[in-house]
């Protein structure tokens, strides 16, 4: 489709256009009004989404369909009129548009997409014109009921569900902020996922007969104070109650099969497996509770503190995720493993003790944990895994035991208040990027088990001063020490055979020794090196541009015996002597640029 010209906001779409296509005005907030000739059929998926200038449109009655998010988020909406040749509107075409206030469904429509007015914050009237043969809205209920099944697909904050629906949809009343409470009938016996998801007015709502809660059905109704489970349900699907955060009561029927609130734990245990699958922040974990569920808290933001008993064994995924009022967790002693992102963003954690009785922990555990100041490690761990304490910028304290093998990508990654650091020589492995961006990070002692400096390992370390590479150390990889400004000094050992490109390029090194067990080094390896002053190449190589880049600070270069090239630019003008084994000038003659010959000074 051509595109069309708005002027002083109005745009006039030429005859003869069959559609207006894909995202064709998506966010042209200039668009205040449009004319739509007859000869279009389609409007195509979010033609006009994020046109929050869009006051009025006629749409034409040679419409037949209007696709997903055609009309999303057109904010100035107050009234749409869809001409009764429309026979398809796809899912949340109206989505957003929290201006509107009401909307006509004519008789010639079949077909609706799910979640059709999420965030319609102030529609309040739905009709269904008379005559349409799939959908009504009977009792001026203000909703769009499917007529065959009496599944109610679409609702407000004015709905007043009939007595004969029997189903909610999905989606139906997604995103309805205004809505505060609603009454829903005996005979409901299915309420699909997402019905109520984002109703962030919702305070109260009594759970009908029915035996599924499906997924992200109650998700953030963040004002919803109480729920009770009805005693027919038998299956509760992951996040039907995330992020309901204002949750202070939680009950179980007596009679339920599958599930219990035991000793008014305010929780819902499923029986057999006695695993919490879903707490608040009122919950008191039973001791008979062995298991807490994935996502059993997530997002509870009014929890502060939790006791887990030691009859817990496992922590489930994202268990605690986004808790960010948590401020005490006490881990109990019969914990054996922690789900990935257990306390992702528990923002006001500030210490933690892992008990020696965990023997995994997965990645993401600690994320974001910016308050975290305190850590102690329980002696059964053999793996950090990646991102466990990534972003913990409070982080200072923290002793890695020596039944640790293996520190994962990203581990620490952004922990800007660690300065000191020892790892054991348990620790064989520690992979690409774990420390980056630990930027007061100034010592660090390192596992004499290492063979390997991965990537990126120390990258932007900026404070780093000290740090010892240990003899059983053979590659120093890629960017492992990029960044490290306040470096001066390293001793690279003789067990080093391979410094790969960019290895301590930006470090603050004022000297650098080359041994001769290496057999590789890499372009840039020390580029911008802008302090160094005093260079040794011991290893016979041959040099290729490892120092590009580098400031006029370099002044002596002492070569070993046997370098086999040395590439023209590897030196600055700067250098004032270069030192060479005896009865070695004519080699290096050779060997150098003619401008260096007269720097060469042979050793006894």
């Amino acid at each position: 489709m051509a595109d069309f010209e708005v002027k002083d906001g109005v745009c006039i779409i030429p005859e003869g256009e069959k559609k207006i296509g894909y995202r064709a005005f998506r966010d042209c907030e200039e668009l205040k009004s449009i004319v739509i000739p007859n000869s279009v059929k389609m409007i195509e998926a979010s033609a006009f989404e994020g046109c929050t200038g869009l006051t009025e449109i006629t749409i034409p009655d040679s419409v037949t369909v209007i696709e997903s998010f055609a009309f999303g988020g057109c904010t100035g909406l107050t009234a749409i009129t869809i001409p009764n040749s429309v026979q398809e509107i796809g899912e949340r075409a109206f989505s957003r548009c929290s201006g509107l206030t009401s909307i006509e469904i004519p008789a010639s429509l079949t077909t609706i997409g799910e979640a059709l007015f999420v965030r319609c914050d102030n529609l309040t009237t739905i009709t269904v014109s008379a005559g349409n043969k799939k959908y009504d809205s009977r009792d001026n209920c203000n909703a769009i009921i499917e007529t065959e099944s009496n599944t109610l697909i679409a609702g407000c904050r004015a709905t007043v569900i009939p007595s004969s629906v029997t189903t909610i949809g999905k989606g139906a009343f997604s995103g309805c902020t205004g809505l505060t409470d609603i009454s829903i009938p005996d005979l409901v016996t299915k309420i699909e996922g997402d019905a109520f998801w984002g109703c962030t007015g919702l305070t109260s709502i009594v759970i009908p007969k029915i035996e599924t809660i499906y997924w992200n059905t109650f998700q953030d109704c963040t004002s919803l104070a109480s729920i009770t489970i009805p005693s027919t349900v038998t299956d509760i699907f992951g996040d039907a109650f995330k992020g309901c955060s204002g949750l202070t009561s939680i009950k179980v029927e007596e009679g339920n099969k599958k599930y219990d609130s035991r000793e008014n734990c305010n929780a819902i245990i499923e029986t057999d497996s006695n695993r919490l699958i879903m707490g608040c922040q009122k919950t008191i974990i039973p001791t008979s509770v062995t298991t807490i569920g994935e996502d059993a808290f997530a997002d509870c933001i009014g929890l502060k503190q939790i006791d887990i008993p030691d009859s817990i064994t496992i922590i489930g995924r994202s268990a605690f995720s986004g808790c960010n009022s948590l401020v005490s967790a006490a881990i109990g002693n019969g914990v054996k493993e922690i789900g990935w992102c257990a306390f992702k963003e528990c923002t006001s954690l500030t210490t933690v003790t892992i008990p020696d009785t965990v023997e995994e922990m997965e990645n993401s555990i600690f994320n974001g944990c910016k308050s975290l100041k305190s850590v102690v490690l329980g002696k059964a761990l053999e793996t950090i895994d990646s991102y466990t304490f990534a972003h913990c910028t409070a982080l200072t304290d923290i002793t890695i035991p020596e039944s640790v093998t293996t520190i994962c990508h990203n581990a620490f990654e952004g922990c800007t208040a660690l300065v000191s650091l020892t790892i054991p020589n348990s620790v064989t492995d520690i992979e690409n990027f774990a420390f980056d961006g630990c930027t007061s990070l100034s010592s660090i002692i390192l596992s004499e088990s290492l063979t390997t400096i991965n990537r990126c390992v120390f990258n932007k370390c900026s404070s780093l001063e000290n740090v010892v590479i240990p003899n059983t150390v053979e590659t120093i990889r890629e960017k492992a020490f990029n960044e490290c400004k306040n470096l001066k000094s390293i001793v690279i050992p003789n067990s080093v055979t391979e410094i790969e490109e960019n290895a301590f390029s930006w470090a603050g090194l004022t000297e650098v020794v080359i041994p001769e067990s290496v057999k590789k080094l890499g372009e840039n390896a020390f580029a911008h090196c802008e302090d160094l002053k005093s260079l040794t190449i011991l290893c016979p190589i041959t040099v290729k541009n490892i120092f590009w880049n580098n400031s006029s600070s370099l002044e002596t270069v002492t070569l070993g015996a046997g370098i086999k090239k040395i590439d023209e630019g590897n030196f600055d003008d700067s250098v004032k002597v270069i030192k060479v084994p005896a009865k070695k000038t004519e080699y290096y003659k050779k060997r150098l640029s003619e401008k260096y010959h007269a720097l060469i000074v042979e050793q006894s």
